[in-house]
């Protein structure tokens, strides 16, 4: 049977009404629970749910066949992230109509003959999948709110979070006990999987536009040139391959919307806290350093932002006996190393959300890529190329061999990119 790491355009949804809370409330709490909706995300629908003795967060996922690695690789995550004390704890959850057989429900009829089943996630029409697939996990009750994205490049706001990205990543295999797969899986984006990832059609116009915006105003400095897609990415790709970032268990997702500030008088690095670990997973750490950055990117211009935030993780990792100590320049490289395929793959992928924040985002790929053409910018080469105290994939690499031909959607295409938007908006 094929497994399919994460099929991004499917048909049907998961009931998330407020009856439907209720019902597995009941279920679980008795028949004198109640509930309530506390918020929804792109992913999920979070409710209250409560009885005399208990409170707990309800989140019943819209698209729970979409979920990376199925409930049973996010069931072992959330419980070992919080019983680390790194994110909510997690009780227990719901799911039903997995696995999914997507020999059954997929269609192939547009894969080539003979590609390698990690890259069925750009080709296979699984709009038929997930029809009776079910997902939802009762977690610890949060008292407080999100931060504000105005607050990101507060001092006490990123020295916060750098404490709990550094903490984050102390975690080892044998706590999480799920595969290392980032070099040959697409999704989620802390890939090396770069070819397969940026190939997936619902990045066709986002790529399309840098190779406007590039081809009709090149970058040109003294060593390098920048006159489309294709520049970029192999630039991309060589700079990765340099940097040497420790895989480690990343976050990937960390925003304004995903760090949760308690209720309380203590400080902020008392009752800071990080949520959401729907796409953690192992993969280079450079990714969750740059992601949160990035959130604040209006402070690209200044140094002093990014030296204190690296200093400050850089400080906390090598605090907490780590396998290895870095060293500031160590962490700063990986840093440096990673912003052009981070910033490629991010400005596409917001451009699939909304057109209007990835033409705002092509600016800061714009900005970095002028930086390392006009010298200002440079991925040194490390002095250790591998750090083997560190867990490396236990996949085969994926063939990241790519020759950008323009937006080629096809009719199968533009109706998978079609669907994928539908679903994002609604």
């Amino acid at each position: 049977m094929r497994v399919l790491g994460a099929i991004l355009v499917t048909a049907f949804a998961a009931d998330t009404s407020l009856e439907m809370a209720l019902k597995t409330c009941k279920e679980v709490f008795g028949e004198d629970a109640t509930s309530s909706k506390l918020g929804e995300g792109e992913q999920a629908v979070v409710y209250k749910c409560e009885n005399s003795t208990l409170t707990s967060a309800l989140k019943i996922y819209k698209k729970p066949h979409e979920l990376i690695g199925e409930p049973s690789t996010r069931i072992k995550v959330d419980k070992a992230v919080g019983e680390a004390g790194h994110g909510a704890r997690v009780y227990g959850s719901k799911s039903s109509g997995f696995p999914l057989n997507f020999d059954e429900c997929c269609s192939f009829n547009y894969c080539e003959e003979g590609i390698p089943e990690t890259e069925y996630v750009n080709c296979a029409d699984c709009s038929k999948c997930g029809e009776n697939a079910f997902y939802a996990k009762f977690e610890e009750f949060l008292n407080g709110e999100n931060v504000k994205g105005e607050d990101l490049s507060k001092i006490e706001t990123y020295e916060a979070v750098a404490r709990r990205i550094a903490q984050l990543h102390q975690m080892k295999k044998e706590e999480v006990n799920i595969e290392i797969n980032f070099c040959s899986e697409a999704w989620p984006w802390n890939t090396k999987a770069m070819r397969v990832h940026l190939s997936n059609p619902i990045f066709a116009e986002g790529l399309a536009h840098i190779e406007k915006i590039f081809s009709d105003l090149p970058i040109k400095g003294d060593n390098l040139t920048f006159a489309g897609v294709q520049d970029i990415y192999d630039f991309a790709i060589q700079l990765v391959e340099r940097s040497n970032s420790p895989i480690v268990m990343s976050h990937n997702d960390i925003h304004a919307g995903n760090i949760f500030l308690r209720n309380g008088d203590g400080a902020i690095l008392d009752r800071l806290m990080l949520v959401d670990f729907d796409n953690a997973a192992f993969g280079p750490r450079a990714w969750d350093l740059l992601y949160y950055f990035f959130n604040w990117q209006s402070e690209l211009d200044s140094l002093e932002h990014v030296d204190g935030f690296l200093t400050k993780y850089t400080e906390v990792y090598n605090s907490l006996n780590p396998p290895r100590k870095f060293t500031t320049e160590e962490i700063g490289q990986e840093f440096v190393c990673f912003q052009p395929w981070y910033l490629l793959e991010r400005t596409v992928f917001l451009h699939a959300l909304n057109p209007d924040w990835g033409k705002g985002f092509v600016e800061v790929l714009r900005a970095v890529l002028t930086n390392f053409a006009d010298g200002f910018s440079n991925c040194k080469l490390p002095e250790i190329v591998k750090y083997t105290e560190y867990p490396s994939c236990e996949t085969k690499q994926s063939d990241n061999t790519w020759k950008y031909s323009g937006s080629t959607a096809t009719f199968q295409i533009s109706i998978l990119l079609v669907t994928f938007l539908q679903l994002l908006l609604n």
